[in-house]
Parts: C-alpha cells; structure tokens; sequence
C-alpha cells in the first residue's frame, strides 16, 4: 500500500515540526548569564560575537550590552551618543534589524574579508530605519597579548544616533496583554511565543488560497494555449511555491510586527531550510519531467544508447542534488564543511585514479551520444573491423561482424578510432570498366558510348552531374570503357538491386550494337621455317 502526501500536507508536518524542534532547543539552552569579557576566546570571530549578542539580548539586567561596543573615541564620536544608542539598541535590534542565519556568518577568526568594507571591518546585517538603510558592522580590536575581539562599530553607533527613529513600531507589543508582555522566556516575551504558532498557521493558510488561485489561472492559461509544457509545469511548481510564500511571508511579518530578534534568529535556521527544501523539491521535480520528456523521445526516435546515458544522467543530477541540499543545509546550522568538503576531494581524487578505465569509457559513451557518429544498426568500419551496431552502452559498443561474431568494442577507444558509416552515405559509386571485344569497329564503340550516356541519364536514381563514360584506351586484350556513376539509394541492400537492373542494361546495350565482351585470349601464328 502507497502512501502519498501532498505538499500541502508536507507543509503542515513540516511546521508542526518547527515548533516541536524549536521547544526542545530553546528547553536545552540554560539561562544565560552575563558573560565575563575575560572567558572570550583568545581569537573571536563574527559568529561568535553576534552569539555574544544574542546571549546578552536574553539577559535582562541592564548592564547586558557593556563590552559589546568599540569604545574608541575620537572627535566625531562622543560617550553620550554610545550612552543613547545602547540603551536603545535592544529596541532596535528587535524592530529594525535585519539578520542572516547564525549558521551564515564567518565563523574565521578573520571575518569574510567582504569587498567594499575595509579591513578588519564585517558587516553582519542591516537596520532598516524609516530615513536609511545602516549597517550593522563589525570591527575587530586586537589587544596587545595578541588576542582578539568583534566588536560593534563606532560607525553604526554614530550613524544610528543621527538617524534613531522618534518612534517605536513594535506593534505585536501594542496587542499583547501587559501579562505576556512582561513575563519573559527564553530572551523573548512569552506572548510572541505564543504568537509565533498563529501567525505560521495564517501564513500557511494565506500561501494555500495564493496556491489554489495560482493553479487556477495557471491551468485557464494552459487550456487557452493548449501547451502540455505548461500544464505539466503548473503542477510541479504551484505547491513548492506555494511553500517558498508561506515562509517569506511569515518571515517577513516576523519582522514587521516587531518580534524579539532573539525568536527571530532561533527560527531563522528553520525558515532558510524550509527555503532550500523548497527549491530542492522544484529541482527534483524538474529532473524527473526533464527525464521523462526526454526518455519519450529518444524511445520515439530509437536511441537505445541515448537511455542509458539519460538514465546515468538523472541519477548523478539526482545524487548531486541531495549532496549540495545537505551541503547547504549543514552550513546553514552553522557546521563547518569546509574539511568535509577537503576529505571528499581527496577521496574523489583516489576514486578517479583507480577508476580512471571506467571513467575514460563513460566520457567515451558520453562523446558518442553527443556526436552520434554511430547509431544502433548502423553498418560501419571501426579501425580494420566491419560489422553492425548493435548496442551502445555506458561502458562499450557490442558490434555484429560479417562473419556473424559480437565484438565489445570499449567506448574510450572507440571514441579515439576513425569510423566509417556506411549507413550514412546518400548515394553509392558504381565504378566498372567494360571490356570489349577488338573486332567492335570505332563507329559501334561510339554508339555504344551514346546509348549507354542515354541510358544511364534516363534513370531517376542516378546522380547526372557526376555521371561519366568514356573509351579509356587499348587493353591487352580488349577495348576499355569506364563507368562511373553514383546510384542514390536508402541502404546497401537497395543500391546493389539499382546498380543490377543498371547494369543489364549495358549488358544488352552492348549486344545491341553488334559487340560483345573480350575474355582473356591469345592468337599464336605458326609459320615454317625455310
């Protein structure tokens, strides 16, 4: 018995999913403390440091952000502006701030190094204030034992006290009761937990009615062209885009109602997977009516070698598919890859080595699909062997000899080898020389030259422009003519049944005109001596 699910209902168990794994997280996590500069580690990097933040985001005494800013001063950056924006920097981390994922931030001691930022400078999101866009920037201070630290830049320090909004726009707070304002869990209120569920399952209720309306039109569209591409391309990408709204939308009414950025970023890891499996499932699909289209041609056109290669294909697009999705989604947990990713390389490296054979056969088969200088039951010259094809495989060609043998040709070295296709000729060359007999006089041998010009021409299926026959001189025991013609035939089998029926012809032609064919002879003149 199959069991199948739509995405609608993967939707649904997906989310479910979400808040279960986001409480057992958030009830492994121990409440944090404030943190002691002098535990830091000796090399902090970006990650770290916005960790850090977060950490203090959670605690709820008043002395959370100290030593989260760059204190260096100078005449543009006076003690009172840091005073302001850090008391009202939790506020504006929570309405205004735009974060990436944890898992996406330089974990390198020595940050991303991003183009346009100077150095020892990264930027790790943006506030989103009514007036400008400031970045979030960090800067790393490097002590004189040599440790190093990320700190918040005197940059968007200064530029939030020049911008910092007149008001508030937290409007969850303005809806939730003062009980679930106050009581605090987690480093968020408990009311924007509580809130999270409803606004996920609006959300996904939103993205089913856009879904529904979405394949509604796609299908008017589809029936007005009458394009199956279309109808077929209507079915597999409503529901993941569908799923890619839901997350969006609940992503961005995250932000716009004011959540804590500390709820934010707990769900950010599962929001951004949702994304990426989303395309992996429009990926995925997309492979399979790719391969499907495709299959249906090649059986359409007989391309037997053409399947296998088309199998290999979708399975490696496949597989290479899955590997980049986890890849991704590893990263964006914030694991590092980069060694895995080391290992796999070395390991690909020694595969190739020991399977360099096997790989030197399947490029071959790749070649020859690509280039088609064969096809199954084409009759063609391999090197010094004749025969027929019979199968074209991932790893070699099975061809059929004249003498009725089956020879496994491997596809590396076929692809290297010059082949001759018989099959592919669009016309075949009769070449002869006819000889006749000395006692034909010069007047016949001239009729004969005209009736068989004429005879040849009145033919459909020889080729005029080429066409020659000529007297080409004296043999040693015949007069030779040369015929030379090209027959246009479909196969080898047809042209030798034309170049018969052409042929007797001239063979009666010859007749004809009072003449005949010479057979190898010699005249012996006895004489007696005197």
């Amino acid at each position: 018995m199959r069991v199948r699910i739509t995405c609608t209902q993967l939707l649904t168990i997906i989310t479910l999913l979400i808040f279960v794994i986001v409480s057992k997280v958030s009830a492994q996590i121990p409440t944090v403390q404030p943190i002691n500069e002098s535990l830091i580690t000796d090399q902090e990097s970006p990650r770290q440091a916005v960790e850090r933040l977060l950490s203090r985001m959670k605690n709820v005494q008043t002395t959370r952000l100290d030593g989260l800013f760059d204190k260096r001063f100078d005449e543009f950056y006076q003690r009172h502006q840091l005073t302001a924006v850090k008391a009202a920097f939790p506020q504006l981390l929570d309405e205004y701030v735009s974060m990436p994922p944890i898992g996406l931030i330089s974990n390198r001691p020595e940050g991303t190094q991003e183009t346009g930022l100077e150095y020892n400078y990264e930027k790790v999101g943006d506030f989103d204030l009514p007036d400008r866009i400031v970045p979030l920037l960090l800067v790393r201070i490097t002590r004189d034992d040599g440790t190093s630290q990320w700190l918040i830049a005197r940059e968007t320090v200064t530029q939030l006290f020049r911008n910092m909004p007149t008001q508030h726009k937290a409007l969850i707070s303005q809806w939730l009761p003062e009980l679930l304002k106050s009581s605090s869990w987690r480093g968020a209120p408990l009311g924007q937990w509580i809130s999270v569920p409803i606004l996920a399952t609006l959300c996904y209720f939103v993205s089913v009615v856009l879904s529904l309306l979405l394949k509604f039109f796609a299908i008017r569209i589809t029936r007005i062209h009458k394009s199956p591409t279309g109808k077929a391309l209507s079915k597999i990408l409503v529901q993941p885009i569908s799923l890619v709204v839901a997350v969006i939308l609940f992503s961005s009414l995250l932000k716009y109602l004011g959540v804590s950025i500390v709820l934010r970023q707990t769900l950010s890891f599962f929001t951004t997977s949702i994304l990426w499996i989303a395309l992996f499932m429009v990926l995925w699909a997309l492979i399979n009516y790719s391969a499907t289209r495709s299959e249906t041609y090649l059986r359409d056109k007989n391309r037997v070698g053409g399947l296998s290669i088309l199998i290999f294909t979708r399975a490696s697009a496949k597989v290479l598919l899955v590997i980049v999705t986890v890849i991704v989604l590893l990263s964006n947990a914030g694991v590092d890859v980069t060694t895995g990713l080391a290992a796999l390389g070395i390991g690909g490296i020694a595969l190739a080595l020991g399977a360099q054979k096997a790989i030197e056969n399947l490029v071959g088969s790749i070649i020859i699909i690509i280039d088609q200088p064969i096809r199954v039951g084409d009759f063609c010259k391999v090197g010094t062997l004749l025969g027929t094809i019979e199968q074209v495989g991932l790893r070699s060609t099975r061809i059929r000899t004249l003498d009725d043998t089956l020879v496994t040709y491997p596809n590396g070295l076929l692809s290297s080898e010059q082949i001759e296709n018989y099959t592919k000729r669009r016309k075949f060359l009769t070449r002869t020389t006819l000889n006749l007999r000395y006692e034909t006089t010069t007047s016949n041998i001239e009729k004969l030259l005209v009736a068989m010009r004429t005879q040849i021409s009145s033919y459909p299926f020889t080729d005029k422009e080429s066409m020659r026959v000529r007297f080409i001189g004296y043999g040693a025991c015949s007069l030779d003519v040369e015929i030379y013609v090209y027959i246009i035939a479909d196969d080898y089998s047809m042209f030798l049944a034309l170049q018969e029926k052409l042929l007797l012809s001239l063979a009666r032609i010859v007749k004809e005109n009072d003449s005949g064919f010479a057979f190898p002879s010699q005249t012996v003149y006895l004489t007696r001596d005197k």
